[in-house]
């Protein structure tokens, strides 16, 4: 229990590190730019979530997880996230992935996913564009693809390190 407290408290104080300033859509400015040590402090940041929601944890935990990154905002922040101008292709790949593993199995947040719209457009529609698009890095199409399955997929945790998206998030890793 105490374990359990201490994760969740953890989990909210992430949220705050997800808000990025404000952009106007109406200028016709160039995106920001990133640099090299807020990419890789973003990086890490998702390291951290993708190690509380593996599919490789245990089930409870998992779920205590997404719950939590779901009722406290991240998950939104992370959405938010998604259409941020500039975003570098292995933020964009990695947080992808992060999205597919909140809403692998989570039937709640499947079905918010389902629902929610994102620049007038829903956003599993956005998701699969990304996937089609041959612009996209091949990375980002199969972390695309990786949301995909995982927000159509129903609860299934029996097995969870027989998920295809453990074998592709390691292949990817390895090919960085």
């Amino acid at each position: 229990k105490q374990w359990y407290q201490r994760r969740v408290r953890d989990i909210q104080r992430i949220t705050p590190f997800f808000e990025m300033p404000a952009t106007d859509e109406e200028e016709e400015e160039a995106p920001p730019v990133w640099n090299i040590q807020k990419q890789n402090n973003i990086l890490l940041m998702l390291e951290i979530l993708q190690v509380l929601i593996s599919p490789t944890n245990n089930p409870q935990s998992v779920t205590s997880c997404q719950k939590v990154m779901y009722t406290r905002g991240i998950y939104m922040r992370l959405m938010d996230l998604l259409l941020y101008p500039g975003l570098p292709p292995d933020i964009f790949a990695k947080l992808l992935i992060i999205i597919g593993d909140v809403i692998r199995g989570n039937e709640i947040i499947q079905q918010f996913m389902d629902e929610l719209e994102m620049s007038e457009r829903p956003a599993i529609l956005l998701i699969l564009m990304f996937m089609v698009n041959d612009k996209q890095p091949f990375k980002a199409r199969l972390a695309a693809f990786t949301v995909s399955n995982a927000s159509s997929s129903k609860t299934r945790r029996d097995k969870p390190g027989l998920s295809p998206h453990f074998y592709l998030t390691k292949r990817m890793c390895k090919q960085e």
